[in-house]
């Protein structure tokens, strides 16, 4: 980003002739900028990875026509910061179609949706994309959303209508060229430092005083860091998420958070939001419940993750053998015989015997779950097959009541 500045400010030196108020538009204009993010204590091993899913939903694809390499730059910024500031990596499992709409939603009840859609129980991290507000917003709790020691973030997209008239109005004298330049800098910078937010928040960061910080509770271009607490509360959930699903003890790692945070000053942070997490960790630690729930029966959790991992690789016989056998155990596991039915979607197509077999059965362990009905549905459509897809909607309507992100989803 420095060398970008750099770029307009020698455009300003070199202007000869120019008149003083296209100067001190220019001037103005290089103030747009935002800082460079700095990792200020620097990791030195090799990063650890940790994977995520992507769920993107309409408006956020109707707003952003390149969504998917946008996202995909989007999320190499991001790892640009965290592999030298944290020692962490963000590997993609998979990019998702996500059937819901957010124009209008608030971003907790997106949040809440994405939890529904996606528990997570293979992956690191589940990150939802939502569309942009109509206005410009500075304050995170609009711009994205997540819960301590939690694995769903959303964040929403990057209003550029407003901020793109203000830059013509504003700067009228200077070349499109130049505004969007700058333009293109901040949109880069605001939607890396919200993901970096959301994911501290996530890892148990909490809102700090100093502005530069990327964990201040309301966005500026100035951001450019995390500080020395926030990364070493972090870097602490860190080290228990990289562990097997299975090896992971969610409430333990809220006792030693407590712990730690009990005995450490944190003079930043905001005291009323220390307080209400330290209560949130304590809660957790005295449960005792197993946390994260797993989709499936524990003993057939590390099949299951495997299984999963195959269909990713695209090895679907070896997947659904994998699954085949643990759903021979577990007859009744509605989320094994869901994942059969996507398999082997994947495998055969919508409409094969095969697919409808074991989507029809799925459909029968889950009555109240549409979720094999609209796998096939999406499937026909993407297939361009209208009136199979219609028919599968219209039965999922039937099981979806009164649930709103079903029929979100529908």
């Amino acid at each position: 980003m420095r060398s970008i500045a750099v770029w307009i400010l020698a455009a300003v030196l070199a202007g000869c002739g120019v008149n003083a108020a296209e100067t001190t538009q220019r001037h103005h204009l290089l103030a747009q900028m935002p800082a460079s993010l700095e990792a200020t204590s620097p990791w030195t091993q090799e990063p650890r990875v940790i994977k995520v899913r992507v769920w993107v939903d309409e408006d956020f694809r109707s707003q952003n026509l390149r969504w998917k390499k946008t996202l995909e730059e989007q999320l190499d910024e991001v790892n640009q910061f965290l592999s030298p500031a944290l020692g962490l990596q963000l590997e993609v499992a998979s990019f998702e179609l996500w059937a819901a709409r957010s124009a209008g939603v608030s971003i907790e009840e997106a949040l809440t949706t994405l939890e529904q859609t996606d528990p997570g129980a293979d992956v690191g991290f589940v990150i939802g994309y939502v569309s942009a507000l109509s206005t410009v917003s500075r304050s995170f709790e609009q711009l994205g959303a997540a819960r301590p020691l939690g694995k769903h973030l959303v964040v929403r997209g990057f209003a550029d209508a407003e901020e793109r008239a203000r830059f013509a109005e504003m700067y009228s004298r200077i070349g499109d060229q130049e505004r969007e330049t700058v333009h293109e800098a901040r949109r880069h910078h605001k939607q890396t430092v919200v993901l970096i937010h959301e994911l501290g928040h996530a890892l148990g960061a909490l809102h700090e005083s100093a502005r530069r910080v990327i964990m201040h509770g309301v966005f500026g271009i100035e951001m450019n860091q995390l500080s020395d607490r926030a990364r070493e509360v972090m870097q602490r959930v860190i080290e228990e998420w990289i562990k097997p699903a299975a090896e992971q003890d969610r409430h333990a790692l809220a006792g030693r958070l407590a712990d730690f945070l009990d005995a450490t000053p944190w003079g930043d942070a905001d005291p009323a939001e220390r307080e209400q997490l330290l209560t949130f960790l304590h809660e957790l630690r005295a449960s005792g419940k197993p946390a994260p729930d797993l989709p499936v029966p524990a003993a057939a959790y590390d099949q299951f993750v495997h299984a999963s991992e195959l269909a990713q690789q695209g090895n679907l016989v070896d997947a659904l053998a994998a699954l085949e056998e643990l759903v021979a155990v577990y007859p009744a596991a509605s989320e094994i015989r869901n994942a059969i039915c996507e398999v082997q979607i994947l495998a055969t197509g919508p409409g094969s015997t095969a697919t409808v077999a074991a989507c029809d059965r799925a459909a029968e362990i889950g009555p109240d779950n549409p979720r094999p009905l609209l796998a096939r549905a999406t499937a026909f459509l993407r297939a361009d097959d209208g009136a199979h897809a219609l028919e599968l909607l219209t039965r999922a309507e039937e099981r979806a009541g009164d649930r709103a992100p079903v029929w979100d989803q529908i």
